[in-house]
């Protein structure tokens, strides 16, 4: 057996984080008529690509996010299946909440996505935002949940 302070920290740490990313396997499911995979762990880039798109309308910044949530097309595929606005609202707020590590099914999350819409979605974001800028000057390290209703 190795001496524990003879292992290699980081090379221990990739071992360990491949255990538990392989006990939750990808999972797919069929979102008006597109087969996508459900977000189980989010890179950072996505959450960064989505603080630096904030409340951005524009057609190719949202498809960027889809791409790197869903893949490629299914933006497009949604459209073409009839998708509403506020389906995709709630599957993006859905998708960030699983990606985060949330294990929680659309049932669930169901309550959280009707408390955002009665919050503003939007603005409600812009004031939570604001509220985490003040907290980071004072030394703390906030963190972003899954308020991307509104999207």
């Amino acid at each position: 057996m190795t001496d524990p302070e003879e292992r290699e920290p980081a090379a221990e740490f990739e071992q360990f984080w491949a255990q538990h990313a392989t006990a939750r396997a990808p999972e797919r499911i069929t979102v008006v008529g597109a087969e996508i995979t459900v977000p189980n762990d989010l890179p950072l880039d996505v959450e960064r690509r989505a603080e630096q798109l904030g409340d951005s309308d524009d057609p190719d910044d949202v498809r960027e996010l889809l791409t790197m949530l869903f893949g490629d097309d299914v933006l497009e595929r949604w459209v073409a299946n009839g998708m509403t606005i506020r389906q995709f609202q709630f599957m993006l707020a859905w998708a960030f909440a699983r990606g985060s590590g949330r294990r929680v099914t659309f049932a669930e999350f169901w309550p959280e996505f009707e408390a955002l819409e009665a919050g503003g979605g939007k603005a409600n974001r812009a004031q939570r935002r604001a509220a985490k800028r003040k907290k980071g000057k004072a030394g703390s390290s906030p963190t972003r949940g899954s308020a991307t209703a509104g999207r």
